[in-house]
This record gives structure tokens, sequence and C-alpha cells, in this order.
């Protein structure tokens, strides 16, 4: 295992410098100069300190708690703690450095035989993981059983029954077989298991052997003949049935016949009244009235364009008749010899305008007339026009309304054909089946055949070999489990022997305990003695694992848990 040879400390805590080397096989007392009380004759002087390094050496951390950056030296920037351990059974010697900084972290570092191990872990925490692994004791064993202070030390006595037996067996080496012990219960369990598997397989076996027992009984009682009548009346049954089915298919095909003859013929009745719309067609006569409409539209608008260059004519004709009567309007007439005469300078006297006003009257009227007529024959080219549209539109409207029926014909000519096509598979179908009935039958028939020329045989025979294959099993399994049982009770005298072995080593270490115990309070004059009651092997082999102390004065008896805290301390 592995043990500390020296360690190395420099500006931590009290110490400036300290080099510490353990003794090898002694126990070693460790007192102090009196430094801060004059009254107690050791206190102050690093004892408890020299714990704390192991501890920081070690774990990484102080025993009180304590940051490391508070454990350096007030007057120093940085400390150190180098531990030198050695394993003389694994031949190797390991260095543990950890230099405290108080302005950045600590660091760490590690050596085996001289070979650095800072590849083994990336951070610190796994460093110290790596330790413990390397030493095979956990934070806590340490704690417990190798670095012991004031504040975690715990009496042997005033410990529970659970630590009591776990000290012991430390100390004893018991714990050394308690993995072989547990490795023997493994095994004894995979063998109960094994053995649980067999006898599942026994049940299975027992099971299947009353089916097949129940099956020989009843193969004991058969009537082969009446069996054989049974399953020719069976068979005639699904003859019978197989007809009546093909029956019904046949008058179900029938129906499907009658009802796709009738889908034809509303087909045929469909295609006629489709054929009698599409005799019908109003488009060529669509448009001969719309080229009648455009040609009345273009005459009405010639038409339109002569009535206007003839108002166009009228206009100078008005012009003209506006300023004759204006003239005329401004004749003076002498009363004496009735003259007419003009005041104003005018180019065309009374009398051309009397002379010249009917003329230009006629000339309007004509062109007026001429107007009025034109007007009458666009009214009626509007009128043609208009009757014409009309008819058109009733055209266009019998057209929409025989497209509609053309559409409603032709779907009810689509649904009636798909109709007629599902009906057809229904009776291919139909067909299909009729012929697998008529083979079902000939199959029944011909099996009836067989059966009345069948000589009918039990099954004991093979019911028989079936049982004896079972009872070979069920006989092999028993061998079987019979040979896990040898090794189960094997296994248990191991489980026991180590029991025993470990009562032993445990009670050796129990009076040996007590003797040194004894010894002390002899050498202290004390009137008081101890006696630890061990482990006890029972009548019925079983072990009972308690450790009792009891304490004895002048003959008496008692637990020692009744003593004084000063007589316990």
């Amino acid at each position: 295992m592995w043990r500390i040879n020296k360690i190395e400390v420099l500006n931590i805590g009290p110490f400036d410098q300290f080099n510490f080397e353990i003794p090898i096989g002694r126990t070693t007392m460790i007192v102090g100069k009196n430094n801060d009380q004059v009254d107690q004759f050791s206190n102050g002087s690093g004892k408890s300190f020299l714990l704390e390094c192991f501890s920081l050496g070690l774990l990484g951390d102080s025993l009180k708690k304590v940051r490391d950056i508070y454990m350096i030296r007030d007057d120093q920037e940085e400390g150190f703690i180098k531990i030198f351990m050695e394993n003389k059974f694994l031949k190797k010697k390991m260095i543990i450095e950890r230099i405290f900084h108080r302005k950045k972290g600590s660091s760490l570092k590690i050596k085996i035989n001289e070979e650095d191990q800072a590849d083994k872990f990336p951070t610190i925490p796994e460093g110290n993981k790596f330790i413990f692994k390397q030493i095979g004791l956990s934070r806590e064993d340490f704690l417990s059983y190798y670095l012991i202070s004031k504040k975690r030390y715990v009496s042997f006595y005033s410990s529970s029954d659970t630590a009591k037996k776990e000290l012991i067996n430390r100390f004893s080496g018991a714990d050394l077989i308690i993995g072989v012990e547990e490795g023997v219960e493994k095994k004894i369990k995979e063998l109960e298991d094994e053995k649980k598997i067999f006898n599942d397989e026994i049940i299975k076996i027992d099971a299947q052997s009353e089916l097949l027992e129940e099956d020989l009984e009843k193969e004991k009682q058969r009537d082969l003949e009446k069996e054989k009548q049974d399953r020719v009346k069976e068979i005639e049954k699904k003859i019978k049935e197989e007809e009546e089915e093909r029956l019904l298919i046949g008058n179900n095909k029938s129906q499907t016949k009658t009802k796709i003859q009738l889908l034809k013929k509303t087909v045929e009745a469909e295609q006629k009244l489709l054929d009698l719309v599409d005799d019908v067609d109003n488009s060529k006569k669509i448009k001969e009235y719309e080229k009648l409409v455009n040609d009345a539209k273009k005459i009405i608008r010639e038409k339109e364009e002569s009535v206007e260059v003839k108002r166009k004519d009228k206009k100078p004709w008005g012009e003209f008749l506006n300023d004759l009567e204006k003239i005329l309007a401004e004749k003076i007439e002498c009363p004496r010899c009735h003259y007419e005469f003009l005041l104003s300078d005018e180019k065309i006297s009374i009398e051309e305008a009397k002379k010249q006003k009917p003329d230009v009257e006629l000339e309007i009227q004509k062109i007026e007339k001429s107007v009025a007529k034109v007007e009458l024959e666009i009214e009626e080219k509007e009128l043609q026009k208009k009757k014409k549209n009309s008819e058109i539109q009733l055209l266009e409207k019998e057209q929409e309304e025989l497209e509609e029926k053309r559409i409603i014909h032709k779907e009810k000519i689509r649904k009636t054909n798909e109709e007629v096509a599902i009906q057809e598979n229904i009776i291919t179908r139909n067909e299909n089946k009729i012929k697998a009935h008529d083979l079902q039958i000939l199959d029944y028939k011909e099996s009836i055949k067989k059966i009345k020329k069948s000589k009918e045989v039990t099954k004991e025979k093979e019911i028989l070999e079936k049982l004896d294959m079972s009872k070979e099993l069920r006989e092999g399994i028993e061998e079987e489990i019979k040979k896990i049982d040898e090794k189960i009770y094997e296994e248990g005298q191991w489980t026991y022997n180590f029991k025993k072995f470990n009562s032993f080593l445990a009670n050796k270490a129990i009076k040996s305990i007590e003797g040194f115990t004894n010894m002390n309070l002899e050498g202290s004059k004390s009137d008081l003695r101890i006696r630890l009651e061990g482990f006890k092997i029972l009548a019925n082999k079983q072990i009972r694992e308690k450790i009792t102390a009891l304490a004895l004065r002048e003959g008496s008896e008692e637990p020692i848990e009744k003593l004084s805290e000063g007589e316990l301390a």
C-alpha cells in the first residue's frame, strides 16, 4: 500500500520553511512549544496546521474549509506543499506538489517515478481524483482512518454497531474477503435463477403431459365408425350450405342481368333525346339575324350622316332667311306715297328681299321634309334592328336551354354506363363465386369418398410416444436440477465458511482491542475493565454479527453506555 515518507512546506501558515519525515513502522506523537498561552504546555506551535498541510497537499482543500490564499504567510505572495509517497509493492514513488498564489489560482504537479502526469488530468479537481485513484482510497476514508484530528475523532466505544463492524473489518483484514463472499452469493443467485428456469420448464412439461393424458383417454373412448359417419354428415352439411349459397348467388346474377337491361334501355332513351337536341341548331339563324342587325346599323349610321349633312346645308339658308326677315322688319313706309325704303345701307333692296324670301323658305321646307323622311327611315330601321335583337336573344336563350339539356342527357348516359359497368363486374364476380362453390362442392364430395374408403386409426401410439418423450425430458431436467442443488449446497458451504472465517478474524481483532483497552485501564490504576462480545455462531448456523461493549467493575457488569462522560473519555 502507499505510505507518506516526507512532507515539505514553504510559506504556509506558521511555517516559513518546514520539512517532516515520517518514521517507518512507528507511532509518532507530535508535541510543540507553547507560543501563545502561558498556562498551556503546547499551544500555537503548528501541530494542527501540520494536519492542514497534509489535507491541503493530498486533498487540495483545508480541513477547516479555509480558502487556500489565506493559508499563505502574511508577508509572502506564494507558498507550496510537497508530499513524497511510496508503494514498495508496486515499486512506485509519487511526488505531489501544490503551489498556492495570492493573486492567481493554485497549481498541481504530480510525478510518478519521475514521470510527469500532467496529461492525465486537465483540471485540479480531476487531478485530486487521480491522486485518490492511485492510492486506492476515498476522501472520506482518508479523513476517517489516516488523517485523524480531534474534531473528527470518534471513540470506538461511542460508535454505532455498523461503524464498529466496519472498523473491525479494516483492522482484521476481513474486508479483503467481503468481495469474495459477495461473489459466492452472486454465483448462488445465478444457480438459483438457472434452477428456476428448469423448474419452469418442468411445470410446462407437466402441463403438456396432463393434456396428453386427457387426449389419450379420449382416444381410448373413440367410436371410429361413428366419427366417420359424423365427418361425412358434417361435410354433407357444408355441401348443402355451399349449394344454398350458390343458388342465392345465381338468383342475384339473374336480378343483376335484368337491372343491366333496364339500364341499357335508359341509355338508349337518353341517347335519342340527346340526338333530338343535337338536331336543333340556332347558331346559323343567330348569325343570319346578327348580319341583318349589323346591316341595319350600317344603314342607320349612313342615314344619320345624311341627316347631319342636310342639317348643315339648312343652316346657311336659315341664316339667309333671318337676314331677309330682318331687312323687311326694318323698312319704313312713306305715309303719302306709300314708298318703302331702308334707313341703313343694305346690299339687298326691299323688293329683292320680298322676292327671295319665298324661295328661301321653300328651300328650307324641302330640306326639312328630306330630313324628316330620312329620320322616319332611321326609326323604321331601329325598329327592325330591335326586333331582330329580340329574336336573337330568344334564339340564344333557346340555345342555352338546349345546351343544358345536352349536358343533362350526356351526364345521365355517363352515370348509367358506369352503373352498367359496375353491375357487369358484379356478374363477373358472382360467376367466379359460383365456380369457386362448384369446385368446393366437388372437393367435399371427393373427401366423402375418401372418408368412406379410409380405415380410421387412433392416435394412442402417437400420444404414448409423446408422453415417453416428456417423461425422459423431465427426468433429464430433474437430473440437472439435482446437480444445481449440489452446487448451491457447495457454494452455501463456502459462504458459511467465509462467515465463520470472518467471525474468527473479527473476534480476534475485538479481543485485541479489549486487551489493549484493559491494559491501558490497568496502567492508569483504574478499577474499570471492558469486556467485548463479538460475533456468535447460533444453533441454526446463522451468525449473529453484533458487537456489544460491557463495563466490569467490582464484579458487576453493565452496558458501557451507562458510564459517565468522563469515564467514556
